[in-house]
């Protein structure tokens, strides 16, 4: 029997936690350092592993900081990394990753069902609510600069983490915001070359970055703190979309 009475999302828990959600590795790789040289790498990684680009990114990376001067991958199924290679080659250069420390990421605490409110900052730019332009064949894509729910993204990380979940069991919406489109300054590093195409003009990616207070339920809410660990929104891979979640 069909159940045309779909439960209150307000009245339903976040999923109870699995153990382990994703494995990091340190890679001492200096070359890769940026948004353009992290593209190159996805596609090494892709070619090595033999993983489709219209399957979900199986991994991402988080690029370095200056607290933190080693690039991070984030591998959301663990056999990826027993296959990780010790060199790549990426642009004309073949270059060592020397994989360091790795982590276990688990997943957080389950949350209550009921009203939640959080506070998503970006750690790194975000690329959100993507949408075609109408032109057949293009990779230009147009990006909205006010988000006014996570829901979409928040699938998306249901889906990187093998969750059968659906878009009526979630609320997330963005109750206010101070995002900044971010898409000409070639010293952000927005950079990444090829044929992506997301914003103003080829080889670019326009972004936002900012913060956003959210009003959520509870499978929302665990579904941010999921992205707070694998990253949110697209080009994960491409060392978009960390952020870091906070009550509010």
């Amino acid at each position: 029997m069909i159940d045309l009475d779909p439960p209150d999302p307000w009245r339903i828990a976040s999923p109870e936690p699995g153990g382990p959600i994703a494995v990091a590795v340190e890679l001492r790789c200096p070359r890769v350092r940026d948004h353009g040289a992290a593209r190159l790498l996805h596609a090494a990684l892709h070619a090595h592993w033999q993983v489709g680009h219209d399957q979900q990114s199986p991994y991402a990376l988080s690029l370095p900081r200056p607290a933190d001067p080693h690039l991070w991958l984030i591998c959301l199924r663990a056999e990826l990394l027993r296959r990780l290679p010790e060199r790549v080659r990426i642009g004309r250069d073949t270059v060592d990753l020397s994989p360091g420390l790795r982590a276990i990421l688990r997943a957080r605490p389950q949350r209550p069902a009921g009203e939640h409110r959080a506070l998503v900052r970006t750690l790194a730019p975000l690329v959100l609510r993507q949408s075609h332009s109408g032109v057949v064949g293009s990779h230009r894509r147009a990006l909205q600069e006010e988000p006014v729910s996570l829901v979409g993204s928040l699938l998306q990380v249901g889906l990187r983490l093998g969750l059968d979940v659906r878009s009526s069991d979630l609320v997330a919406d963005v109750v206010s915001h101070q995002l900044r489109r971010v898409a000409e300054r070639d010293e952000d590093g927005l950079r990444v070359g090829g044929h992506w195409q997301v914003g103003d003009r080829r080889g670019r990616i326009g972004c936002l970055e900012g913060w956003l207070a959210v009003r959520c339920n509870a499978p929302a809410r665990w579904l941010l703190d999921a992205a707070e660990l694998v990253g949110l929104g697209s080009k994960t891979a491409l060392g978009f979309g960390r952020v870091q979640v906070e009550a509010a």
